[in-house]
This record gives structure tokens, sequence and C-alpha cells, in this order.
């Protein structure tokens, strides 16, 4: 909830204080990364990726019950910011795989052409000429 809601004061209380776990997963197998991606919580995103409580590289692939990862999850919902911030991060840019696909078979460069919310046509854009895709 913290991470959904962009708390980042009270996600950085709850992972120092060992209340939450960075690995914690709900239901559908959604990460603290996943939920802060949905919601395009970039500062609760940078927060994760750089407290170095855990591999951060490790679990930035990991795909929920659907096959979606935090990427997938942030081009779901045309969170363009969180993409960005994935795809260019030094901290974990080298890692990130734009290339998975869902248990759809859908990868991102998909998902951006299916979505009719505003701000699609830049994430085509933006998926395209990154050079990461294949």
């Amino acid at each position: 909830l913290a991470c959904r809601s962009g708390k980042r004061n009270l996600v950085e209380y709850l992972m120092e204080s060992d209340r939450i776990h960075f690995i914690m997963e709900d239901n559908d197998g959604n990460n603290l990364l996943h939920h802060a991606c949905k919601r395009g919580r970039t500062d609760v995103l940078e927060y994760l990726v750089q407290c170095h409580q855990v591999d951060v590289n490790t679990n930035i692939n990991k795909q929920n019950n659907k096959g979606d990862t935090p990427l997938y999850a942030a081009c779901r919902r045309m969170e363009i910011s969180c993409v960005r911030y994935l795809v260019e991060s030094d901290d974990i840019s080298d890692n990130v795989n734009l290339n998975i696909c869902n248990s759809d078979g859908d990868t991102l460069l998909h998902q951006a052409c299916y979505t009719r919310l505003r701000g699609s046509e830049d994430m085509i854009a933006y998926l395209v000429h990154c050079g990461k895709i294949d």
C-alpha cells in the first residue's frame, strides 16, 4: 500500500525497520517494484533500487502471475517516467530485459501498441528508439 500510494518516507521507514521486505509479493505475484511502477511512483522506485537491502537486479525482471515484469506494469499504465528510469538508470539498466513476453506472449511494445491511453504514442516511440528491443 505504501508503494502504491507513493509514500516514500513510509516505504523507507518500513524497509529500515524490517516491517516489509523487498521480496514480498501479493496474491497476484506482484513485488514492491510492480506496485511502484503500476502507480508511476518514480521516487519510490528510485528508493527501492538504491536502498541496497537486496539485489534488485534479481527482482527487476520478476514476473507476476500474469507474466508481467515491473517494467511491463509501468508500460501498461503508460508510466513513462518509471519506464525511462528502469531503462536508463545506471544501477539496473544493464539487467532490465525489455524483450520478456508475458503469459499472453506479449512484449512491452505489443502492450504499448494495444493501449489507447494518453501517451501511448510517446511510449511506442521511446521503446522503439531506446535501442534495447530486439
